[in-house]
Formats: C-alpha cells, structure tokens, sequence
C-alpha cells in the first residue's frame, strides 16, 4: 500500500491530536457556549445568518472551490484517470454553488432584491435554489448524505483506484459530528424531541455547516498538497 507523505496546515501536522481533534474541541465549545447561560446570547449571535459563523463557512466552501479546481488542474497534468481528475472538477463546482448558496448568491451582502420569477416560488423569498419547493426544509438530509460520503470517501485510501480521491482520515470528525448530527435532526423532524431542543438543534445547524465547509477545504487542501509532491517527484 502506498505511504504518503504527512501534510502540514498552518504548522499544524495533520498526525497531530490537535489537527484530528480540532472539530471536536470547537464542538463541544459551541454547544457549551449554548449551555452556559453566560455565553449563549453571543453564541446564538454568532449563529446567526450574515454573522462570523455564516461568512466562515462561505469563505470555507469557497476555498474548497477553488482548491479542488486546483486538484483538477494537478490530476489532468498528472495523466490521472479521467474519473479522478473529473471528479475534482465536478466537486469544485458543486462547493462554489452550495457557497454562493451560503449567502444567497451575494444577496445576503449587497441586499438586491430576489427576482419577481424566484420569489413566487422561493419559500423564504430569496435568491437561493434550496428553498424552492420540496426542497425547503430538506438541509439536513443533504447534511446526512454529505457526512456519509464523507465517511465512506475515507474507506476509498483502501482501494487503489479510488485512492486520489479519497479523503484523509485525519480529518474523519469532521464527517463523524456531520453525521450524528444529521441523524438526530432527522430522527427530530419525524420523532420530535422537544420544542426548545429542536431551536437548539437549527442553531447548531449553523455551525455544522462550518464544519462542512471546512472538512471539504481540508481535504481538497491535503490531497492538493499530495499532488503537487507527486509532481515533485515525476520531474
């Protein structure tokens, strides 16, 4: 099985625990922000829409964008499978539709007004395409899918023909609280729990998304760093 070389981001080794535990410890620290009385106005603050939590994610999803273009561009050099370097281009796509939809394709920062066509079919009346019709209401199942394939993208390293797509392990909890986190919003939507824990738990959305955002950065990043090592090598 190939060895590969350990990545490094902003200094931090990917082997290290502070790189494999990173989303936990802002995990725990947002839901204790909620907890603690003290702390929960600005935490609520910091979740809500066009705040710190939202532009990260933005900013996230958007370097992912970029990113795996960048792997696209590496793998195709790279004489890499059609399906690889394919792959990267597709995913490059989808982060920047899914982080333009993060801010309402600029409307959440310049304020324009949503388009008379979309706002007729548009639930919540802005410039985004997943609040049009049954798909409103449905983030958590897109949350669902995307911490599984997440998931399952590490499992990839153990097949060599999937292994330049594949995701790092060091990163795995950042799909792992995706997940668990979807599976209770979803067990929530048909099961309710609790009134007040269902507030908490759309709050918390908020920051799953960050977490989505930057675990996709992370691994368009790492495997970026791969390919460019790879290069290294080939000349």
């Amino acid at each position: 099985m190939e060895n590969r070389k350990v990545i490094s981001f902003l200094g931090v080794n990917e082997s290290s625990s502070l790189f494999l535990y990173f989303p936990v410890y802002i995990t725990v620290f947002c839901v204790l922000g909620l907890i603690a009385p003290q702390t929960r106005g600005l935490t609520l603050w910091l979740l809500e829409e066009n705040r710190p939590v939202e532009v990260a994610t933005f900013i996230f999803l958007f370097l992912a964008s970029i990113w795996s273009f960048k792997d696209f561009w590496l793998a195709k050099k790279q004489n890499e499978l059609f399906f690889v370097y394919g792959f990267y281009a597709v995913f490059g796509f989808v982060m920047f539709v899914v982080a333009m939809e993060e801010i309402a394709w600029g409307q959440s920062f310049f304020g324009f007004a949503t388009p008379e066509s979309l706002q007729e079919i548009n639930k919540q009346g802005e410039t985004t395409l997943h609040n049009i019709g049954e798909l409103q209401g449905r983030s958590e199942f897109m949350r669902l899918i995307f911490g599984l394939a997440g998931l399952i993208g590490i499992a990839f390293y153990y097949f060599p023909f999937l292994r330049r797509i594949s995701i790092p392990k060091s990163i795995i909890f950042y799909y792992l609280i995706i997940t668990f986190h979807s599976i209770i919003d979803v067990y929530n939507d048909y099961y309710p729990i609790q009134e007040r824990f269902d507030i908490y738990l759309q709050r918390v959305s908020e920051f799953i998304e960050l977490l989505i955002g930057m675990g996709s950065f992370l691994y368009v990043y790492i495997n970026n760093r791969l390919f460019i090592n790879r290069n290294l090598k080939m000349k």
